[in-house]
């Protein structure tokens, strides 16, 4: 029994290729980034800033409650309004947005437009008396208005530069680089007139804002697969969200859910992924 079992070990030993793949990844020669939470996040340090550090403690000291939590809590409330029920489910920070969010996200809305309609259902609630205090309310609204201020996201966008130089690498390497995302007008075109050298780094992209199609529909996947004729099966999708990685999974695309970038270099390179 014990030498069938050292020529089993063995035999799978001379089988066993160096670099293993999942079964339904072979040669990896495509990676395909998410750019909001992954290649570019929101400067909170200028957020902060900008609304003012004392009026964020003096509202955190009076009411016991996060000041983003009140703003998303708001965002999910006008989702569930007849109103402003979206047409596809959107999430951010695990709420769901509301429709001018999600057409925002589709490039059917601007920021301005967005913003409108943000601070009219702010009024519109005061009046319902949502908010547990004036403070609350104005408060509220200074944020969205400045957070859906085109003019500000330039100040409030910047690079994750950990993930920037890891794509310097793989490109380095060889690898073919994309871009896959859900990201407005306004956005992709602050990234690509403020980082160009970071955006030239890819080979291509598909965004949101130009398809009308967000992610997870996997429509949005086929679209990259069949507008740069990749082969699902030599792709790699890193991204922030679980449900995006799943959906690529179900084309047979490999997704991997970004959290650090430690951690994703281990999983990248147990894939075979060269890094230097």
């Amino acid at each position: 029994m014990r030498r069938y079992k050292i020529i089993t070990l063995l035999f799978t030993i001379i089988i066993t290729p160096t670099n293993f793949y999942p079964r339904s990844l072979t040669k990896p020669t495509t990676i395909i980034f998410d750019i909001p939470g992954v290649l570019f996040k929101e400067n909170r340090a200028i957020l902060r800033q900008k609304i003012g550090i004392r009026s964020l403690a003096s509202y955190a000291v009076t009411h016991w409650k996060n000041p983003s939590t009140v703003c998303f809590d708001l965002l999910e409330t006008m989702s569930k309004h007849p109103a402003h029920q979206p047409s596809v489910l959107l999430k951010f920070k695990e709420k769901i947005m509301p429709r001018c969010i999600v057409e925002w996200q589709q490039g059917y809305k601007t920021c301005d437009q967005v913003r409108t309609e943000l601070v009219n259902f702010i009024e519109q609630m005061a009046e319902q008396n949502y908010f547990s205090s004036m403070q609350e309310k104005n408060l509220t609204q200074h944020i969205i208005k400045f957070i859906f201020d085109a003019q500000q996201l330039p100040e409030l966008t910047k690079p994750v530069m950990p993930m920037v130089d890891l794509a310097k690498q793989l490109k380095k390497a060889g690898y073919q680089l994309l871009l896959l995302a859900n990201v407005p007008h306004e956005l992709y075109s602050t990234i690509k007139t403020n980082y160009p050298e970071i955006i030239e780094l890819f080979d291509g992209s598909i965004v949101s804002c130009q398809t009308h199609i967000l992610k997870p529909d996997k429509q949005m996947f086929k679209k990259l697969l069949d507008t740069y004729q990749l082969n699902p099966c030599q792709c790699i999708l890193i991204d922030e969200k679980e449900e995006s990685v799943a959906a690529a999974q179900e084309l047979d695309i490999l997704g991997i859910t970004y959290q650090k970038k430690p951690l994703l270099i281990k999983k990248l390179k147990k894939l075979g992924i060269i890094i230097n």
